[in-house]
């Protein structure tokens, strides 16, 4: 469960939300492949994968937070991979692999949720994935 005193550290990663601000470059970048003579498609294409790379960092690292709340309890994934004695990196790498999996829908269970938090963090990565997979494919 969730305690109480890590409830600041859940407010600082609500602040990092207003980092989606900075999905608004892609007006400037519109601007910028314009006076460049880029080809208006290869703009869109940057500026959906600057936004889908963005997207998937923030989705790692929640992942990573919901175990690291719960004290990597022996339940949780990164205990569950074995990788509590690796480094933050590679910790880090292993976020993002499931991210990508999940939102490519390939799903190939090496890291499942498991715990409550997860399979819930998990399904509403799935429910937004969906989304963020058709905006993609429309924008495109």
């Amino acid at each position: 469960m969730i305690r109480l005193a890590k409830l600041p550290r859940f407010y600082r990663l609500l602040r990092v939300v207003r980092l989606l601000r900075l999905l608004k470059v892609s007006r400037s970048l519109n601007y910028f492949f314009t006076l460049l003579n880029i080809d208006v498609g290869v703009g869109k294409l940057v500026n959906v994968l600057v936004a889908v790379t963005f997207i998937v960092h923030m989705v790692s690292c929640g992942w990573y937070w919901i175990d690291e709340t719960n004290d990597f309890e022996p339940t949780g994934w990164v205990a569950r991979q074995g990788l509590l004695q690796v480094d933050l990196k590679f910790r880090y790498i292993s976020a993002v692999y499931w991210t990508f999996q999940t939102l490519t829908t390939v799903g190939y269970g090496d890291i499942p949720a498991v715990t409550l938090y997860e399979k819930v963090y998990a399904t509403l990565w799935m429910i937004g994935g969906f989304g963020l997979y058709s905006y993609t494919i429309g924008t495109l």
